[in-house]
């Protein structure tokens, strides 16, 4: 079926052309809810689908590939970024951090118009990252080595961190921002952990007694930003704030151009141009969106039930 894209015209999206190469991951984090929806596999599209998408998209100056993590079956990513530089496109897309050390994978997904990918490094401390389930993040070498990988072939990074696990304190967020500061990310996220319905956090937040709301995404009470679970060391309240705070201290003007200075930042003119709008967003949505209402308040139809594994989830 051919995506009906005639539903944006008029309504001043950026010019993006999203296409979906593949759904779903095999990794197994702790708070993701797409393994718990799709069972931590990733079925892909034919490549001659894709390819006929996205030469239907010819006119859009960057296609983003929508993937939950784009190198999830890495044999069959490496098949497509092979056929794929014979079309010339400049692309982004989400992946994870063991990409960054095949070297064979950096070399095809720069030829093939790689601007840059999403990764989430999710927190700078091991043991939280062994509670995510995310322990390979340090694996050969860690976030410094696959950082001088992705550096070496000009892979813009888009780096995404969450604070709330049990090992975070107060001198997280700051450990956190001076971090991503450093090795001046061209974007990056700094949100609060939230505990997905099915996932094994929020299954362990349940049991724990910590959760905070009783189904926090049907509660009238809860809104965007706010924390529904009690954090081991600082109140709800608290990591809500350092968070915004976070993402204030990255996104001020001062840093936004030192970070823009960056050779990997300013390689391409146009990935360059796009930085200073990008990152203007991002610095207007800092606190633009705290305490949004989950969905449309004057909704009066019904929801429709979600099936995990040919079983309605409870909502």
């Amino acid at each position: 079926m051919k995506p009906q894209r005639l539903i944006y015209k008029g309504k001043n999206y950026l010019p993006i052309g999203l296409v979906e190469a593949g759904r779903g991951c095999h990794f197994v984090c702790d708070f993701c809810a797409v393994q718990t929806v799709f069972g931590h596999t990733q079925t892909r599209r034919p490549a001659d689908d894709i390819f006929t998408e996205l030469e239907q998209l010819r006119e859009k100056p960057l296609i983003f590939f929508v993937d939950d993590n784009i190198t999830s079956n890495m044999a069959q990513a490496k098949e497509f970024f092979k056929e794929l530089k014979k079309l010339k496109i400049r692309w982004v897309s989400q992946a994870s951090i063991n990409a960054a050390h095949d070297e064979e994978f950096l070399h095809l997904i720069k030829e093939s118009g790689c601007q840059g990918v999403l990764i989430g490094f999710e927190s700078l401390n091991p043991d939280n990252l062994k509670k995510m389930n995310k322990g390979f993040n340090t694996m050969q070498g860690g976030y410094e080595k696959a950082l001088a990988n992705l550096r070496k072939h000009n892979i813009r990074l888009y780096i995404t961190f969450v604070f709330g696990y049990d090992e975070d304190t107060e001198a997280s967020f700051k450990q956190t921002v001076d971090f991503a500061l450093h090795h001046k990310f061209y974007i990056a996220a700094f949100n609060h952990l939230t505990p997905f319905p099915g996932t094994p956090l929020y299954k362990r937040l349940e049991q724990d007694g910590r959760l905070l709301f009783d189904k926090w995404w049907l509660d009238d009470r809860y809104s965007y930003n706010m924390i529904p679970f009690q954090p081991a060391h600082m109140t709800p309240e608290r990591l809500q704030r350092g968070c915004v705070d976070a993402r204030a201290e990255f996104y001020n003007w001062s840093n936004i151009w030192n970070r823009s200075m960056d050779s990997v930042n300013r390689s391409s003119a146009l990935m360059w141009w796009q930085f200073y709008g990008i990152n203007a967003m991002f610095r207007r949505e800092v606190r633009q969106r705290d305490y949004y209402p989950l969905g449309d308040e004057s909704f009066s139809g019904t929801l429709l039930k979600v099936r995990e594994r040919g079983e309605p989830i409870n909502w």
